[in-house]
């Protein structure tokens, strides 16, 4: 063979040889990761002097396990990766620019208040952020976000609409001043404005206050027959201290993570008894599909009974079950592209753990945009211990519209 023809001969096989080994790989790899892991970031508030909240990462790792032990998605295994905020914007920037820098491909973020700090940063990567709820304006509007249950304005919403349902019409309101507390509150109102009452009274503490007999007096004083709190856990335990001390004992409304059995239990029963508290979701104890199902997963993956009971637990593990299920909606593999595009399709998820609700469609309300699901639950404290009022669920949509309840 003449020299100028072998040569041109083996540059030939040599250029299908690789190019057959490049369309193998391609195969292997385009749209799906090969066998690279679908990597997803927890960012929360977990840890730091002044809380703990291991549930929400027990509980995210507990709605993973099932995926991965049944072979992944798509033949990938589910990475978590995590990021503990510590109550710190900074912090929170940092576990944004990580998750960037990692490449995930999804984000989960079932409690943080740094919305603000990790959004901006997801949204120039397109990296999709969920299981959040609303607590800043950037959770509300920013179009990587997708809440998936209603948190402050359903659950506030919905504790002014319960009041007024029992003839409560004066609402006064305890709570921190910050933000965070002011849209709390504002949603209460909304709730109480839509059943005729008003809210005559308010007052703001600083974390930490050891007594809260001052305030106490101070909305009661301002006419206040019912109070709402909008507080956090051990927070809410000081103020039931001080209705115990105090002759008046108005109805009490919060959320069901402000004031959970575990702090319901500390105080003799009649403190409580009649409190109105909302869910956007279930709570641990209620005897439903979805939450017997997360307490056999919880079980498989060996989370102590406290951290299922946790105030986060059910939001973990509801809000890591649907993302989970909705990647592994994706035809043609996951990535960060993908991830985004599902989360925007959800239609009333089968693991049903906060209600039916889509992300297709934004909410018509100025600064909630993305409050897709509005749906809450009302319990009440009787005898000492929270029970489920009525299975169904109520919509908030017209409260937070401003319409008549």
């Amino acid at each position: 063979m003449h020299r100028s023809m072998r040569t041109r001969w083996w540059g030939a096989l040599a250029a299908t040889t690789a190019l057959a080994l490049l369309t193998a790989c391609g195969a292997s790899t385009a749209g799906s990761g090969g066998d690279d892991p679908i990597k997803v970031m927890l960012i929360s508030q977990l840890e730091s002097p002044d809380f703990a909240f291991p549930e929400i990462e027990s509980m995210a790792r507990a709605a993973i396990k099932p995926v991965n032990d049944a072979g992944g998605i798509g033949g990938r295994q589910v990475e978590l990766e995590v990021c503990n905020d510590q109550r710190d914007a900074n912090k929170a920037a940092t576990c944004a620019r990580q998750a960037v820098s990692d490449e995930v491909d999804l984000v989960l973020a079932p409690s943080t208040n740094f919305a603000g700090s990790i959004l901006p940063v997801l949204e120039q990567a397109g990296i999709a952020y969920t299981g959040n709820t609303i607590l800043s304006p950037d959770d509300g509007v920013n179009p990587m976000s997708f809440p998936l249950l209603g948190g402050t304005p359903a659950a506030g919403a919905a504790i002014g609409v319960e009041f007024t349902k029992r003839g409560c019409t004066s609402v006064g309101a305890i709570g921190y001043d910050n933000a965070s507390s002011n849209g709390y509150i504002s949603y209460v109102e909304r709730g109480v404005r839509s059943g005729g009452g008003s809210l005559v009274a308010q007052a703001r503490v600083a974390p930490g206050t050891p007594d809260y007999a001052p305030a106490l007096a101070s909305v009661q004083a301002g006419g206040a027959k019912c109070i709402f709190l909008a507080l956090p856990p051990n927070e809410s335990a000081k103020v039931l201290s001080a209705v115990a001390q105090s002759p008046n004992r108005p109805l009490l409304g919060a959320s069901t993570a402000s004031i959970p059995q575990q702090v319901i239990s500390r105080v003799p029963a009649g403190v409580v008894e009649n409190t109105v508290l909302i869910g956007t979701t279930y709570t641990w104890a209620d005897d439903v599909e979805p939450i017997r199902r997360m307490n056999a997963e919880a079980a498989a993956a060996g989370v102590p009974q406290e951290q299922v009971r946790g105030p986060y637990g059910v939001q973990a593990w509801a809000g890591t079950t649907i993302a989970m299920d909705t990647l592994k909606s994706i035809q043609g593999g996951v990535d960060a592209a993908s991830a985004l595009k599902a989360m925007g399709t959800i239609q009333q998820p089968a693991s049903g753990p906060f209600g039916a609700f889509s992300t297709a469609t934004e909410f018509g309300v100025q600064g909630l945009n993305r409050l897709f699901n509005r749906n809450t639950l009302t319990y009440v404290v009787k005898n000492g211990t929270i029970n489920l009022d009525s299975p169904e669920w109520h919509n908030m949509t017209a409260a937070l519209s401003g319409a008549p309840s």
